[in-house]
């Protein structure tokens, strides 16, 4: 008898730029069973059908309260869910270490990162650790460039 795959190893990148999916991807695919999603569909439904035990959310920069609300709606579905985290690449997410500190989500990656960085943080996720990388970075959007010019940064 062989034994199945750790789901514990499993990893749902539900980020909708296909670049930063792959990229992350690849730079994960060494430690975790990557679980395929289809931008199309909710990740959620993809939790349900898959059970992966991290999920990374990539924060939609239109409209970055609705990737809270998915992050709650998969932490509150069902008797297991798994770690939720966040990445926001462009720093639009004003209220992210704040979710992290309620407890919606297990962790925040704000800005580009490094690859060991990646690794480290998605680990730490796994483990519960709660880490949040990125956080203290100005926002490169606009709401960062209007808080720069009043700040006379």
């Amino acid at each position: 008898m062989t034994a199945g795959p750790d789901i514990s190893r499993r990893l749902l990148i539900a980020v909708e730029a296909n670049h930063t999916r792959l990229k992350l991807a690849d730079q994960l695919k060494e430690s975790w069973q990557i679980v395929p999603w289809d931008p199309e569909s909710q990740p959620i439904r993809t939790v349900r059908a898959h059970g992966p035990a991290v999920v990374l959310l990539g924060v939609r920069r239109r409209n970055p309260r609705q990737t809270l609300d998915m992050a709650r709606s998969i932490k509150t579905d069902g008797k297991h869910p798994p770690r939720v985290a966040l990445i926001d690449p462009h720093g639009t997410l004003t209220d992210g270490a704040t979710s992290v500190q309620q407890g919606w989500v297990d962790g925040l990656l704000v800005g580009p990162a490094s690859e060991d960085t990646v690794r480290q943080w998605v680990n730490q996720v796994a483990r519960g650790e709660a880490p949040v990388i990125g956080a203290d970075r100005p926002s490169t959007g606009v709401a960062g460039r209007i808080w720069r010019r009043l700040r006379g940064v």
